[in-house]
């Protein structure tokens, strides 16, 4: 699911960082500054949802659930980990992409002084797992 994340951002014309683990998400979202962060709930060291508490800590990143579980429950539990959207597995590519089309305009709207990149399109995303 990460690689093909990463080919349809990549593909897009985003900056993408990729990590494996909840440990490495973490590192790589507090050493660098990211619009989007979307996570898989289920990490071989932890959860998507310690990965986004961290996150918002220390910015107000938008954030994109990716799991295989889809109740209620499981979308309060992101929405409480600050989460902004859950997608329920299997995802397709547009659904996917209109995430990110929409945590791109959240992002924008959060820093309207930001310079926009000359393509308006480039926008870092650290895709977990």
């Amino acid at each position: 699911m990460a690689a093909l994340m990463v080919r349809i951002l990549l593909k897009r014309v985003h900056e993408v960082e990729l990590a494996h683990t909840k440990a490495e998400a973490i590192r790589i979202g507090l050493e660098q500054e990211f619009d989007i962060v979307i996570s898989d709930l289920g990490l071989p060291d932890g959860n998507g949802y310690e990965v986004m508490e961290a996150l918002r800590a220390k910015s107000q990143v938008f954030g994109i659930a990716l799991s295989g579980y889809g109740m209620e429950a499981d979308v309060d539990r992101s929405a409480g980990a600050g989460l902004q959207l859950h997608l329920t597995k299997p995802a397709g590519e547009q659904t996917r992409y209109q995430a990110v089309t929409e945590g791109r305009a959240n992002a924008m709207a959060r820093s309207p002084r930001r310079p926009r990149p000359e393509n308006n399109r480039s926008t870092r995303h650290p895709v977990r797992r």
